[in-house]
């Protein structure tokens, strides 16, 4: 799978998944403490429950206020920027093509160095959660 079709498929999943989530659980995600303890629930818009630490044993801080900052929009926002980066990537593909239309290894040298770490980590990450929780993308 090349650069590009790696971060739009991951886009593809992620869109998926957090639209889905943002259905079953509307935004904005708030956490509600109880008074005495860091436990407590997270709640989505409509009030309905998206995860519930009432009951943990721990005395460890819970994940609520992470669970409440990425939610389904946060999701949304990564799978833009995933488009736009492969987006990108596919102009420097055409771009490369017209600079260098008889040279493959300056082509290929060249393409090499635009393809961004962090967007490819984004994009294995997402993957390989989609194949953990089965997920496909929608068709």
């Amino acid at each position: 799978m090349s650069y590009a079709d790696n971060l739009t498929s991951a886009a593809a999943l992620l869109r998926t998944a957090t639209r889905d989530a943002k259905v079953a659980s509307p935004t904005p995600w708030v956490p509600e403490r109880e008074l005495d303890t860091s436990a407590g629930v997270l709640r989505c818009a409509d009030g309905r429950i998206v995860a519930d630490r009432t009951y943990d044993l721990s005395n460890e801080p819970t994940d609520l206020a992470f669970l409440a900052l990425a939610n389904p929009d946060l999701g949304l926002a990564v799978a833009s920027w995933l488009d736009d980066e492969a987006a990108a990537y596919q102009a420097a593909v055409t771009g490369a093509h017209e600079v260098w239309p008889d040279d493959e290894v300056r082509r290929t040298d060249w393409l090499a160095r635009r393809e961004r770490l962090h967007p490819a980590n984004v994009a294995r990450l997402i993957h390989e959660a989609a194949a953990r929780n089965s997920v496909a993308a929608a068709g």
